[in-house]
């Protein structure tokens, strides 16, 4: 089934029958080089399933090395990538006291001693008797391990905290310390175990924290540059107001002064509209009365025209008149004289 998911040759260099462990007659060597050369890249290569089952059979030992390789900050030296850039020197002291000295130490009367439980996991020591030569009998109980004083002595060793050197050392120090006694080094390797799971939980809350922190700050210096531009723009817009209410007064001012000056200019012009319309009436009037008085000229010439065309009518009519008095008076004489000759030619 791995050959679904890891090449052949990862596999075929991996088991127990290849070149490298040929050499290795006993099961139990082969065992530990594999132990000692296992790759765990395949682990990342394989199905969820499996990597869940393959943990529920992965020892201690290797599931540090494990996250040791996914998390290399907890035991770098480097001063940017170590913890001291993740954790404050009181974080790490409190990863220190509570995630190594208590889980393998309790406290009595102002005593620190080695939990029971762990010392229980060591063989206990029996107690020797002897007739001392002065003929006494002597009682010596040897102490239980030398391991717990080394371990207290490394405990007591370790009270600064101004970096995480103390942190690599005791994982180093439960990694390392072996006894020999499966369950006491079981013992000491499951407490690595927690001490750097609970490393990485600490620090994925501490960074959490970090960044609800940041984002609040963020969040905070956003609202004070979101007001200062609220600010910002209400100074700006009531110098605008301010401005445009200079301007428009300013604009009013002009506009009355262009407005006073067009109405004197209007006036001007009716004034002098009034003048010119006055004159232009009383040159009218003069022209009106030049004209009557050239109308009644000439109806005057026209009546004189008139009564000397009727007086010379009447000349002519009184004449035509004493004309035809003149005419009949000399008919009449005439006739008077034929009369007169006829009578006078009768008388005679």
């Amino acid at each position: 089934m791995l050959g679904r998911f890891i090449p052949s040759e990862e596999i075929r260099l991996g088991r127990t029958k290849t070149v490298e462990t040929q050499c290795l007659v006993n099961y139990t060597e082969r065992k530990e080089y594999l132990k000692e050369n296992f790759n765990f890249d395949w682990v990342q290569k394989m199905p969820l399933d499996m990597v869940r089952e393959f943990h529920k059979h992965l020892d201690y030992e290797s599931r540090v090395e494990e996250l040791l390789a996914k998390h290399p900050f907890i035991m770098s030296t480097d001063p940017t990538l170590n913890m001291t850039s993740v954790f404050t020197s009181t974080q790490t002291e409190k990863i220190f006291q509570e995630g190594f000295i208590k889980k393998l130490c309790e406290t009595t009367r102002n005593t620190r001693n080695i939990r029971l439980e762990a010392v229980q996991l060591l063989p206990e020591s029996q107690t020797m008797y002897y007739i001392h030569p002065s003929g006494g009998r002597v009682t010596h109980t040897p102490p239980r391990h030398r391991v717990l004083y080394d371990i207290m002595k490394f405990i007591q060793s370790s009270h600064t905290f101004r970096s995480a050197r103390p942190i690599r050392r005791a994982i180093t120090c439960l990694m390392k310390t072996t006894t020999f006694i499966a369950p006491f080094d079981n013992f000491l390797r499951r407490m690595a175990y927690q001490l750097v799971s609970s490393i990485i939980i600490y620090k994925d809350t501490v960074m959490n924290v970090r960044i609800q922190r940041e984002n609040a700050l963020k969040l905070k210096a956003e609202e004070r540059r979101q007001a200062a531009m609220l600010k910002s723009e209400a100074r700006i817009q009531a110098a605008v107001l301010r401005t445009n209410a200079r301007i428009e007064a300013r604009n009013t001012v002009r506009k009355a002064k262009v407005d006073a000056a067009k109405k004197a200019k209007a006036e001007r012009k009716a004034d002098r509209d009034a003048m010119l319309l006055a004159e232009k009436e009383m040159k009218m009037v003069i022209h009106a009365q030049k004209n009557a008085a050239k109308v009644q000229e000439k109806e005057a010439a026209k009546a004189a025209k008139v009564q000397e065309k009727k007086a010379a009518l009447a000349a002519k009519v009184q004449e035509k008149e004493a004309a035809k008095a003149a005419k009949v008076q000399e008919k009449e004489a005439a006739k008077a004289a034929k009369v007169q000759e006829k009578e006078a030619a009768k008388a005679a």
